[in-house]
């Protein structure tokens, strides 16, 4: 195995992208524990990292805000140049993460062979597709050109004392006591065609207060408060309304606090996952079989098996066949009885 002085990863794509990530950046510290490690994100997904003991430096990079243009590009280049990495792993497959660090003059650059990018790299590793491989997995084969063998795929997030302090406030604020069920719902997500229905996210949680006696609390990022709330507003019974009121970390440790999460494909689901929370998961325009799966054995995904189906590795704005049947055939019931399965387990 290669001695390392200077390690970089690069991922930045969204928060499920970055928590799927984490097992590779342990694995690395692990395998060059000497090695300075940074680790590149976009701004919005920084904070899931602050408290990770494995990172050195986390290096921001907005590249759809203020670095941007092409002259905010050439100062990273100049920046990462002045680190003198050693080497550069590219979970990422973009064609200007693989640019930025060919033009850095990072000497060993690994990255999936499959990759917009991989012309660039020195190092091409397979992106293996099977409903039995998970994307941790993937990210950890990037390591097998360094002789790094570790096969580990846990996932440590630690929100913080503070965090966790706001969240026992919120207990206090809304009277939640310890022996109480606490069901989360996550009714958003970054595309359109993972988001189950509003309407059927409201009936599913009246169902879930009203037959199990659930405090329901939703959760969500500030782009979700419009979807989250139009769920309030078709519901009969009362939720808990914390969409755009938690940070990154805080809903992180309230994750601890949930019994179960209900929720789209989305990073809400990793997250939960990662913390060890129970999961149903409800896919529409994705399927298990692009590895982004919840990877608890005893987690359920409620989905239909439609020749459609996956329409995108992301889902996309719109159903291609204009009939959204992937998620409308999904029924209240179905994701009810996988919840009251998933409590029993």
């Amino acid at each position: 195995m290669e001695k390392l002085k200077r390690i970089l990863i690069i991922q930045t794509a969204f928060l499920g992208d970055v928590v799927l990530t984490i097992p590779l950046i342990m694995a690395a510290k692990k395998a060059f524990p000497d090695a300075y490690l940074g680790v590149m994100v976009i701004p919005a997904v920084r904070e899931i990292l602050a408290n990770n003991p494995d990172i050195d430096e986390i290096i921001v990079y907005d590249k759809k805000g203020k670095d941007r243009s092409w002259m905010a590009f050439r100062d990273l280049v100049v920046k990462i140049k002045a680190h003198h990495f050693n080497v550069a792993i590219l979970p990422h497959r973009s064609l200007k993460s693989a640019l930025l660090c060919f033009l850095a003059r990072i000497p060993r650059r690994i990255g999936f062979v499959v990759a917009a990018g991989s012309f660039l790299y020195t190092d091409k590793v397979p992106y293996k597709q099977s409903p039995k491989i998970h994307e941790i997995d993937r990210n950890l084969d990037l390591l097998k050109p360094l002789g790094v063998k570790d096969r580990k795929s846990n996932i440590s997030l630690d929100p913080g004392k503070e965090a966790i302090n706001h969240v026992l406030e919120l207990c206090n604020e809304y009277e939640i006591k310890p022996a109480d069920l606490v069901i989360g719902i996550n009714p958003g997500s970054v595309w359109p065609t993972k988001r189950y229905a509003t309407e059927n996210f409201a009936a599913l949680a009246d169902r879930l207060s009203q037959e199990l006696k659930a405090t329901i609390i939703i959760i969500g990022s500030p782009a979700d408060v419009q979807v989250a709330d139009k769920m309030v507003r078709q519901m009969r019974e009362t939720a808990i309304n914390l969409a755009g009121r938690t940070t990154l970390l805080q809903m992180v440790a309230l994750m601890k606090r949930l019994n179960l999460l209900v929720t789209n494909d989305s990073g809400a689901m990793h997250v939960a996952v990662a913390m060890g929370v129970p999961v149903v998961a409800i896919f529409g325009a994705t399927t298990q079989s692009l590895g982004f799966y919840p990877y608890s054995t005893k987690d359920i995904v409620v989905e239909k098996d439609l020749p459609c189906r996956p329409c995108g590795k992301h889902g996309g704005r719109r159903c291609p066949k204009k009939n959204f049947a992937c998620m409308r055939l999904i029924t209240v019931s179905d994701v009810f009885e996988a919840v009251k399965r998933r409590l029993e387990e």
